[in-house]
């Protein structure tokens, strides 16, 4: 074999390679937009109907992050940047993603369990509330982690900036938080923010 089918060999390999990452991309970006839209139809009134749709819609966002991280580990770990493969980059760059995946299902879990609680109306009033927070805030750490990831910097390294890497962090903490917020008043709280029932 010459060198011109060697050459057009590898041309069409990487087309391939390109084509197929575009497309995992595009379902990747499907996935989580998809869920978002579900959650933000679902914000509001609490009914069963409004939960299920929330829930389904935290399924599309972390099989989206799911995807996401994969694609990210992948690109990582391929990477021939030395520095980008440390301790400290990957605690940056995976360590994030990995928090955000966990409290979304964090937030599922305590959806699902607590169900019947909530569809009753048998919660703090203040619940509600707490739940249009948190998809503020999801809907601020999937822009902040689009961002991170889409820098001529991050392609070049295929490591996230320190400092974006921290501020979502920082988001993380905020949802956990919360997320422990709603914990309290949805174990602790039953009729409404100044009635305590203990739930057993």
């Amino acid at each position: 074999m010459d060198n011109t089918n060697i050459n057009a060999d590898t041309a069409t390999d990487n087309v391939a390679a390109i084509s197929i990452g575009k497309i995992f991309n595009t379902f990747t970006t499907s996935f989580m937009f998809a869920g978002f839209i579900i959650i933000m139809g679902c914000v509001g009134e609490v009914s069963r109907n409004s939960l299920w749709g929330l829930m389904v819609g935290y399924i599309f966002i972390i099989t989206g992050m799911l995807m996401f991280t994969s694609n990210v580990i992948q690109k990582l770990t391929k990477s021939t940047n030395v520095a980008a493969k440390s301790l400290f980059s990957t605690l940056v760059t995976i360590g994030p993603l990995v928090v955000f995946m966990l409290i979304l299902s964090s937030v599922i879990y305590l959806v699902g369990k607590h169900f019947e609680i909530i569809a009753n109306g048998q919660v703090s009033e203040s619940f509600s509330g707490m739940m249009n927070i948190m998809t503020i805030i999801i809907a601020l750490t999937l822009y902040m982690i689009n961002k991170a990831t889409t820098t001529k910097e991050y392609i070049k390294t295929q490591a996230i900036d320190e400092v974006a890497g921290m501020s979502i962090y920082a988001m993380n903490l905020l949802a956990i938080v919360l997320l422990k917020t709603m914990y309290i008043i949805l174990t602790f709280y039953t009729t409404d923010g100044f009635t305590t029932s203990m739930m057993v």
